[in-house]
């Protein structure tokens, strides 16, 4: 049996760096064989990866923005509250990781890819921590527009 070391985060506690990597490198391994599927070819079980993370991403998001307060608002949120703790959990989103795996692309940015691109056409390097740092600062913007959806949704009664 594998020992684990936690780092500790206040009251929670993380999986040590290494422990992390190989829960990573399982996560891929286990998407490649289902993505295998439907290709044997890695740059389509990339593009399907894609397809799929751009999908699972872009419906909740849009359900954020402009849908109605409701149930769905409500599976959005506690989805998108999951994506961010993942974030962290693997150091980058696990899809992201995925496609770059499939596609054999490190500098693959996922979503985030065509605004990045303007960036570095604008003369900023894109660095990993740079990426997380936009990544943190577009989920605190998301956290607060949901914030204030659900606070003015509130009927007086």
């Amino acid at each position: 049996m594998e020992s684990i070391t936690y780092i500790h985060l206040g009251i929670y506690m993380l999986p040590d760096l290494e422990a992390r990597k190989r829960h990573t490198k399982y996560v891929i391994e286990m998407a490649d064989l289902f993505l295998g599927h439907f290709s044997d070819e890695n740059p389509i079980k990339g593009f399907i990866m894609i397809l799929l993370h751009w999908i699972a991403t872009g419906i909740p998001l849009l359900i954020l923005l402009i849908g109605e307060v409701d149930t769905y608002f409500y599976i959005s949120a506690a989805m998108f509250a999951s994506i961010f703790a993942a974030h962290f959990y693997f150091k980058g989103c696990i899809c992201t990781r995925i496609e770059r795996a499939m596609l054999d692309n490190k500098r693959w940015w996922g979503p985030w890819q065509f605004g990045f691109e303007w960036l570095q056409i604008a003369g900023i390097e894109m660095t990993g921590n740079l990426a997380d740092n936009i990544f943190t600062c577009c989920g605190i913007a998301l956290g607060t527009i949901v914030f204030l959806r659900v606070l003015y949704s509130m009927k007086d009664t």
